[in-house]
Parts: structure tokens; C-alpha cells; sequence
């Protein structure tokens, strides 16, 4: 079973949490899992396996302010 841990922001400040992949997404499903929470919570996002190892860590879109001249 994968999951996918990420921070949140609360009351109190950020804090870790996680969510548990379904078992029946492939791999490219769980990137795309992985990238919408990144986005969604502005925090790198990271698979881990069933034996607590991290797979992969995806980081958030970073969006810049342009200057018009």
C-alpha cells in the first residue's frame, strides 16, 4: 500500500499528514495524486512505499509575478 505525505497549513502552523493511495492506481495515477496535493497545499508532496521507503517527491508549481515594462 503507498501513501502520500505532505504538509498542511492549520491554526496552530504547518503540520505532516498523509493520505493513502488506492491500490488499484498505477504509477502515473499516484504521480498526478501526488502533484494535485503539492499544488493544493503549496508543500512537496512524497510517495512512499509499503515498507516506509520514499519512492519519489514532487515539489508545487511555482508561479512568479512578471514586471511589465
Amino acid at each position: 500500500m503507498y501513501e502520500i505525505r505532505s504538509m498542511k497549513d492549520g491554526v496552530a502552523g504547518a503540520y505532516e499528514y498523509s493520505t493513502p493511495v488506492p491500490a488499484d492506481y498505477s504509477f502515473k495515477q499516484m504521480l498526478a495524486m501526488a502533484r494535485d496535493i503539492a499544488n493544493m497545499n503549496g508543500y512537496e508532496a512524497s510517495i512512499y512505499d509499503d515498507e516506509n521507503e520514499m519512492i519519489i517527491t514532487i515539489s508545487p508549481k511555482q508561479y512568479s509575478v512578471g514586471v511589465a515594462a
